[in-house]
């Protein structure tokens, strides 16, 4: 504890002198001889040094300065204490806004609205500032210029990994089970093929289970590209065709053909996935044929959609059709 000090000749107490110029509590009782002015006196020396060291005040300054080096933090500690505080917060902000994405997916609402290009007024954006009342760091994140992880194409990233997710685990559920599969191709609003994917399968509790794997957009209606499609999309799911017990189309040329069709191609490269004409389709055929024959229904479905067709392009009628409803349920 005791230093010598070369240029005045003279000795000081670490501790009693690091306590006095720390300001530490009980520091003004200490003698400045061990603090400021030095110990020079020789000849008393031994005396004085172990006086001085059985003292209360040199073993509080002892035991205080010990303590305040242990509690002490390096300057990287505390950075790196600030660094992980930081980003448990933005931590936080993100699962924030992943979770109101999610949110948003489930319950069938968009993310942008009709804001696409605006993502203060988007209704990921409303919800991510209501949000923020209960989570104070969201706040402080959306309030950034940039990284906010908000822009559309890192929602439409986002979407798409979560879509990933859905599909393995819908994968997982009928992973090494038999199943068949259900497509029907048809033609969106902006006029673009598309193929609907199904597959159905039964669980150990011989529960029948249907689930949509997704629409993929198709580059013609020909059998082989719908063929091409069904099998890229068993590829990304993990599933093979060696587990097909069933095929499940309506009765178009390219679906259904004896010589090309869909099913006689699945069939050669699969023998036991039997194909099954689609009961909607085949009711929805049957029911047009007994409208051909009768002549009342006929008349009945024509004037209907007349009527529908009259509504729909004036809204005058419309109007006046939604009031009339008001004032029928009122009765």
């Amino acid at each position: 504890w005791l230093h010598y000090l070369q240029e005045q000749d003279s000795a000081v107490c670490f501790y009693c002198a690091t306590a006095v110029q720390q300001k530490m509590p009980q520091t003004n009782y200490i003698d400045n001889t061990f603090t400021k002015a030095g110990f020079s006196n020789w000849q008393k020396a031994k005396l004085k040094f172990s006086k001085h060291e059985q003292s209360g005040f040199h073993k509080n300054a002892v035991e205080m300065v010990t303590n305040f080096h242990k509690n002490k933090k390096s300057i990287g500690g505390i950075l790196s204490a600030e660094y992980e505080e930081e980003r448990n917060d933005n931590r936080k902000a993100l699962m924030a806004i992943l979770t109101s994405m999610q949110f948003l997916s489930r319950q069938g609402l968009s993310l942008r609205g009709v804001y696409i290009n605006n993502e203060e007024n988007a209704e990921s954006g409303e919800l991510l500032r209501l949000r923020a009342s209960d989570i104070p760091m969201l706040t402080t994140w959306l309030k950034k210029s940039q990284d906010k992880f908000t822009s559309t194409q890192i929602q439409n990233e986002v979407m798409e990994i979560m879509a990933h997710e859905i599909l393995r685990k819908i994968a997982s559920r009928f992973s090494g089970r038999k199943f068949s599969v259900m497509v029907h191709e048809s033609t969106d609003i902006s006029n673009t093929e598309q193929l609907v994917f199904c597959v159905r399968y039964v669980d150990d509790d011989l529960n029948t289970h249907e689930e949509f794997i997704g629409m993929h957009n198709l580059e013609s209606t020909s059998a082989a590209s719908i063929i091409n499609t069904i099998e890229d999309i068993m590829l990304r799911m993990s599933i093979q065709l060696k587990d097909c017990r069933g095929q499940c189309y309506d009765g178009a040329s390219s679906m259904a053909g004896y010589k090309t069709g869909v099913a006689t191609s699945l069939l050669s490269k699969e023998p036991r996935a039997l194909y099954t004409h689609c009961y909607g389709h085949a009711l929805n055929l049957a029911v047009q044929e007994t409208v051909k024959k009768n002549h009342i229904l006929r008349d009945t479905l024509d004037t209907i959609e007349e009527m529908v067709n009259i509504i729909a392009g004036y809204p005058s009628y419309q109007s006046l059709i939604k009031g009339n409803t008001i004032r029928v349920q009122k009765s």
